[in-house]
């Protein structure tokens, strides 16, 4: 029954954690935002993002407000499946506010890396076809693979850029935020990409 009821909480939560995440990214990429994916992703993050703007101001193209709103995802899922998983303590602990932090990068990682996933398969499927979801990912997705793109690393026709770039991030996850979220006393899973 727990894991039901983890299910049933963590689920909304990684979806409007993802909402959050792509819509920086999509800002950030200058991506379409009349495509139907982003219009998705706009129906489903305004509710909180259009309050924050009015108060926390954006610096130059980076919404402050998506970034604030992505920590509070992630202070709502820590603080659930702490709850239902009987360590409600926890969530008073400094730690725990500095584990969204660490969950946060931890979103960005896992979106990041499912995205880019997500391109090499319909890149194979699709075959030149235009997508509209396909193209509002890679708008997203660009700013950040762009300097993987720019080694060139091909073998024949094979692109080997998504590949080194999903190596980078979980890299860095495995390498730097894992062992954080270990110091920090916390378990891989309390946190949405963690």
């Amino acid at each position: 029954m727990q894991q039901f009821s983890l299910l049933l909480i963590q689920l909304p939560a990684m979806f409007l954690c993802i909402g959050f995440v792509v819509r920086f990214l999509g800002q950030i990429g200058r991506a379409d935002f009349y495509n139907p994916l982003g219009q998705t992703t706009l129906s489903v993050t305004n509710w909180l993002i259009m309050p924050l703007r009015k108060v926390i101001p954006s610096m130059g193209k980076y919404d402050i407000s998506c970034l604030v709103a992505i920590y509070l995802t992630q202070l709502a899922f820590g603080a659930l499946t702490l709850v239902v998983a009987g360590y409600s303590n926890a969530i008073l602990a400094p730690e725990f506010f500095l584990m969204a932090l660490v969950g946060v990068a931890g979103a960005f990682i896992t979106v990041l890396s499912i995205s880019m996933f997500i391109m090499v398969i319909a890149s194979f499927l699709l075959a030149g076809q235009h997508n509209p979801f396909i193209a509002f990912i890679t708008q997203f997705v660009d700013p950040f693979l762009g300097p993987f793109k720019k080694m060139n690393i091909q073998i024949g026709m094979l692109d080997l850029s998504f590949l080194v770039a999903i190596l980078v991030l979980q890299a860095i996850k495995m390498l730097a935020l894992i062992p954080l979220v270990k110091m920090l006393g916390y378990a891989p899973g309390f946190f949405f990409g963690l």
